[in-house]
């Protein structure tokens, strides 16, 4: 599962994580459905009329290139030994990445963590 796929980020990870033979879910908005279906996404959620942290699907890696859901739902789309990375979005969703993510991690099965780097 990869929210934020239509974009830079996205499209890269869409296309990585396809070499690899895994079956994707990207999240985008109306207009950017084609570009994902184009690109080899195999499932495509409309974020503008579905919210898939609460459908009741459960992904085993959820990356939030556009992180605006709080900790509590990505959590609950997860497996129960599912690993959440967060790459992009507010720093209030980077701080409760670092915080409540951290903490998710320690006490139960699930991962839940950032990716963080300088641009060059």
């Amino acid at each position: 599962m990869i929210n934020g796929a239509s974009g830079g980020v996205g499209t890269f990870a869409v296309q990585i994580v396809k070499s690899f033979g895994a079956d994707v879910t990207g999240v985008c908005s109306t207009r950017n459905i084609d570009i994902l279906r184009s690109i080899g996404t195999d499932h495509v959620i409309d974020y503008t009329k579905e919210d898939f942290t609460a459908n009741g699907k459960k992904y085993d890696l959820i990356l939030a290139v556009n992180g605006h859901y709080p900790m509590t739902a990505y959590k609950r789309a997860l497996k129960t030994d599912g690993t959440f990375i967060h790459v992009g979005g507010s720093g209030a969703q980077l701080f409760q990445t670092m915080t409540l993510g951290t903490w998710f991690s320690l006490t139960g099965r699930q991962k839940m963590s950032s990716l963080l780097q300088r641009q060059n």
